[in-house]
């Protein structure tokens, strides 16, 4: 048993050009061959699980659909039934910054700069990516995604 990694081909574009992939290898043990083997097993009940969740999400947007205009934010609003009832929680408080100049004054540079946010996503509408290498750092440090393939059968 082996498992493939697959190494990044950096392409000279910035653009959203697809990346080469090459496969990396290494032998595994019969430990890890059952893990890849559990892994597959429970892949079949995640499925399941993913299609009840789809329909419990379906009925949940249906009632939120329900819930009055005029219902208020701050209470919880419920639905009865024969045996269970659903509630739904108040809005959640978001909040804004209202002032934002007045705010950096405030605080002054030191503490404004530091606990200043920008979200990136909205960067990106006024920067192209080339143009944000100046400002933004990247790496490849958040979570790998997982999925399970069935091999041939030999």
């Amino acid at each position: 048993m082996t498992v493939s990694y697959a190494t990044q081909k950096k392409t000279a574009s910035k653009s959203k050009a697809p990346v080469a992939t090459t496969p990396v290898t290494a032998k595994t043990s019969a430990a890890v061959e059952q893990i890849v083997e559990n892994m597959a097993s429970l892949k079949v009940k995640v499925d399941l699980f993913r299609a009840a969740f789809n329909d419990y999400e379906k009925h949940r947007k249906a009632l939120i659909a329900l819930i009055p205009e005029n219902a208020s934010p701050i209470e919880p609003v419920v639905f009865d039934g024969p045996a269970h009832a659903v509630e739904f929680s108040a809005k959640a408080l978001e909040r804004k910054v209202k002032e934002l100049k007045k705010l950096h004054k405030k605080l002054g540079d030191e503490v404004f700069y530091a606990i200043a946010c920008v979200p990136l996503g909205e960067l990106d509408k006024y920067l192209a990516k080339v143009e944000q290498d100046e400002y933004i750092s990247a790496s490849n440090t958040g979570t790998r995604t997982c999925k399970i393939i069935e091999k041939p059968t030999k």
